[in-house]
């Protein structure tokens, strides 16, 4: 049986946010408990429960190990005090399995909707899959970045929100297809990407590789043809041609 199987999209977003607070350092392991106080040596046990309690200047440290959740990130940092970052352990791997979870329309290992300010590094995501091309399993959904009004003027753009890319995983379907981290997608076949949603339309909804295979995009049965990405890479337009291929191909 052939699956689609995810690839991991990291993009900042650009909705200004009110949360705040210091600096603050959390730990989640896979032998803590969310009734502890989340300290290095008394740490959370679940990703969400991190989530649900960082903001803006948090460091949630993942202690390496297997995490089998979903995470939804509803809080933002801010350009006063911060980021808000999940990452793996320093010289750890935490991982994000979602072998026994099945995938709903646009659902997520996980997912950032609305949020500014918010890093996710250094995890591993994997094992959200599907028979079902019409399904849209991703490794993280995300919403927009807001581009500087300077350069949407400089580079004649026509709109000031865009997708950018914070991360395309080696050898997922985005990096195949010549998507680098911190590019910006502003168009694709010269019709405006203002928003993911944009995107999906533009993709049939879906981005995603299939098993054993190194495509780039999936695209509705019937639909061929090459299709041309406009991003800002180096803060000048770059034209990226990609070849959709068939999801259940």
């Amino acid at each position: 049986m052939k699956f689609l199987t995810v690839f991991a999209l990291f993009v900042c977003v650009s909705v200004s946010a009110t949360f705040g607070q210091t600096s603050t350092s959390f730990y989640v392991s896979t032998n803590g408990d969310d009734s502890n106080p989340g300290t290095e040596a008394a740490p959370w046990r679940t990703i969400q429960h991190a989530a649900d309690n960082a903001r803006a200047g948090s460091t949630v440290n993942i202690r390496g190990g297997v995490y089998e959740e979903l995470v939804n990130i509803s809080a933002s940092g801010n350009s006063s005090d911060g980021f808000i970052t999940f990452r793996s352990y320093p010289g750890e791997t935490a991982i994000l399995d979602a072998t026994r979870f099945t995938p709903t329309a646009r659902s997520g290992i996980v997912t950032i909707h609305d949020q500014s300010y918010v890093r996710v590094q250094g995890l591993e995501i994997r094992n959200f899959r599907t028979s079902e091309h019409r399904l849209t399993p991703l490794g993280i959904s995300v919403t927009v970045t807001r581009l500087p009004r300077r350069l949407v003027r400089e580079l004649d753009l026509l709109s000031e929100t865009a997708v950018e890319v914070m991360e395309a995983v080696p050898n997922g379907p985005a990096a195949v297809a010549g998507i680098r981290s911190h590019d910006i997608i502003v168009a694709a076949n010269d019709r405006i990407v203002g928003s993911v949603d944009d995107l999906h339309r533009l993709l049939s909804g879906r981005l995603a590789g299939t098993s054993g295979a190194k495509n780039a995009f999936a695209i509705p049965e019937g639909t061929h043809g090459e299709m041309e990405l406009s991003v800002i890479r180096d803060e000048r337009i770059t034209r990226i041609t990609v070849t959709p291929r068939l999801a259940g191909q």
